[in-house]
């Protein structure tokens, strides 16, 4: 976020934020000595004195945080937010010391900070340094939510967010028409301030009101190696869609017609789309023709493939505080780095069924 968010973006967001805090190197390593000792524990987090003394040294924020609303703060650093430690459901916070309790019992934001303060050991002043403080609204219907997909400056398709349960009913094409020209309007407003032309923006419009407008949630980025969840599409099997050879300046609107099936709960469609996961994803491997990368003989090569924005050596969570833990300045020693445990099972599933 901190290499897109300029002032000209922020007025094309739903929720600009309040306040923004600059984490120097010494509060980054602060901030993980502190998380390798509690292993993501929320509770534990909520009682340590450590991450009080931290918050409380860095208690002069901005007037705009001083006077919170009584709804709180949604936060997050540059690169994600530390939605898991709340379940998946990321709840406000109110202070900088709730704050900091969120990032260290985040798996996602720690490791985050682990990226952050080795290329802080190389470039002390990287872009990605920030925790934002957004205003929590606790009236936004969370069902307005969309991802755009943004191939080569064109927007190809949009999904619904909530991908598991029909959220519009009644929604007619015209509507969707406006939701794809106010989307192209909302790129065509912030592209000049990038230096990307392939991203994922998540918007919000409330679609069945006839005066809606699309704005700008944040941006994540392009591609299935980066993590961006595809939704209603499929990074692999919807190529030709996400990834045009040619633009055509069509955009496919996908999702969740109304009907006699049961809605499901976010826990539902997770347990149907995760609990055959390794199975699923060996078909997928078969079926592209890459089960080669589980061989033993070309594990190598398969580890030495590039990854867009990788960070070689950090291969789990675990490791990578381990790593950091035993390492000095950024200069990682005495741990070796493992195989993903998923990664195993995987290949334990394709050894068994040769």
């Amino acid at each position: 976020m901190g290499r897109w968010l300029t002032p000209h973006i922020q007025e094309c967001m739903l929720n600009p934020p309040a306040a923004i805090h600059h984490f120097t190197k010494a509060e980054v390593r602060r901030l993980l000595e502190i998380a390798a000792g509690l292993n993501h524990n929320l509770a534990k987090a909520e009682r340590s004195q450590s991450l009080s003394g931290l918050a409380a040294e860095r208690e002069q924020k901005p007037k705009s945080l001083q006077d919170a609303t009584s709804a709180g703060y949604f936060i997050r650093i540059s690169h994600c937010s530390p939605k898991d430690a709340d379940g998946g459901n990321l709840q406000p916070v109110n202070n900088m010391r709730e704050a900091l309790v969120k990032l260290v019992s985040s798996k996602r934001t720690v490791q985050a900070l682990l990226s952050l303060f080795y290329r802080l050991s190389q470039d002390t002043k990287s872009p990605d340094n920030q925790l934002y403080f957004f205003p929590y609204y606790a009236h936004l219907d969370r069902l307005s939510e969309w991802r755009c997909y943004v191939n080569e400056g064109h927007i190809v398709a949009i999904s619904q967010s909530r991908f598991y349960q029909p959220n519009h009913v009644g929604i007619t094409d015209e509507m969707l028409g406006r939701l794809a020209s106010q989307a192209r309007h909302l790129w065509s407003r912030i592209a000049p301030d990038l230096n990307f032309k392939s991203c994922i923006l998540d918007v919000y419009a409330e679609v069945l009101d006839p005066e809606f407008e699309v704005k700008l949630i944040e941006i994540n980025p392009w591609g299935a190696h980066s993590g961006s969840g595809s939704l209603l599409f499929h990074w692999l099997d919807d190529a030709e869609i996400l990834d045009p050879q040619q633009h055509d300046s069509t955009t496919m609107i996908r999702l969740v017609e109304a009907g006699e099936a049961k809605a499901l709960t976010r826990d539902e469609a997770f347990q149907i789309g995760r609990g055959g996961i390794i199975e699923d994803e060996l078909r997928c491997l078969r079926e592209r023709g890459l089960e080669w990368v589980l061989e033993d003989d070309r594990h190598a090569e398969f580890m030495a493939l590039p990854v867009p924005d990788g960070q070689s050596g950090l291969t789990t969570r675990k490791d990578g505080l381990e790593m950091f833990r035993k390492g000095l300045d950024g200069e990682v020693t005495g741990v070796r780095s493992r195989n993903h445990p998923r990664f195993l099972k995987l290949k334990r599933a394709y050894e068994a069924s040769r």
